[in-house]
């Protein structure tokens, strides 16, 4: 009898615990939903162009736009330097940048070189780092959240629209 009820007891915790992970489960998954949705990463028609859209509150970025490439199966920071700037027109590089509620930011495109990836200028052993898969990543100014762009294929420099204006 002593068994039965510690075996009852057991499968009553079980069923109590399933039930509270159920009851939790669809709402956490709504909020991630809504994170992700928050701020949305869109790639145009031309491989390195990106189109961001901010359907949520004001949110203060990371002036740094970041480029992974995809290796094998594990996504990778690329270090260049690339900058939420949508024209060439700076003196100096940005800190943070707000995105206003409904604003769309569209930077300088990335040419898909290491160096000088989005203006043009002189820097030494610049490299062509496609062809591959790459996507582009946005994080807020304090770094605690990142924002994913979806998957673009930058095709091999000689063949691509990349040398075209």
């Amino acid at each position: 009898m002593e068994q039965f009820q510690r075996n009852g007891a057991l499968i009553f915790l079980s069923a109590a615990l399933f039930l509270a992970a159920s009851c939790t489960s669809p709402a956490t998954h709504a909020d991630s939903v809504k994170q992700e949705e928050t701020l949305v990463l869109r790639n145009l028609a031309r491989s390195g162009d990106l189109e961001i859209e901010n359907r949520g509150p004001a949110i203060n970025l990371s002036g740094q736009l970041i480029v992974q490439q995809l290796d094998g199966t594990t996504w990778r920071d690329n270090a260049i330097d690339l900058l939420l700037l949508e024209t060439c027109t700076f003196t100096i590089e940005p800190g943070c940048k707000t995105l206003e509620h409904g604003a769309t930011l569209r930077p300088a495109h990335w040419n898909g070189m290491s160096c000088a990836g989005q203006c043009p200028q002189g820097c030494r052993a610049n490299i062509f780092l496609g062809p591959g898969q790459f996507r582009f990543v946005v994080a807020t100014c304090d770094k605690k959240q990142r924002f994913y762009g979806p998957v673009f294929t930058l095709p091999d420099h000689d063949h691509s629209e990349l040398k075209k204006k």
